[in-house]
């Protein structure tokens, strides 16, 4: 009997020290902002000069120009409406 004893408290206090070594505390993990494209859609309604749009182009500081029936327009970067402005030049 003195060596069953043994036998079984070794594998009993084994699962004890692995049970107690798996809990832990959650954390949330803070991993940083991930940049993301957001599509948004400019309508009449929003404030662009008409819905028929015929072309769109990007320009290096990041504006966008667009043709509509009503003619060009510029939104910059900053995103303050549209303003009407010349066609681009090839």
């Amino acid at each position: 009997m003195l060596r069953v004893f043994p036998l079984l408290v070794l594998p009993l206090s084994c699962c004890v020290s692995i049970s107690t070594a798996t809990v832990k505390e959650s954390r949330p993990l803070k991993i940083g902002t991930i940049p993301q494209e957001v599509r948004t859609f400019h309508t009449e309604e929003k404030g662009l000069p008409s819905n028929d749009i015929r072309h769109v182009q990007t320009e290096h500081d990041s504006s966008v120009l667009i043709q509509t029936d009503g003619g060009w327009f510029r939104r910059d970067a900053a995103g303050d409406g549209w303003t009407p402005t010349d066609a681009p030049v090839a």
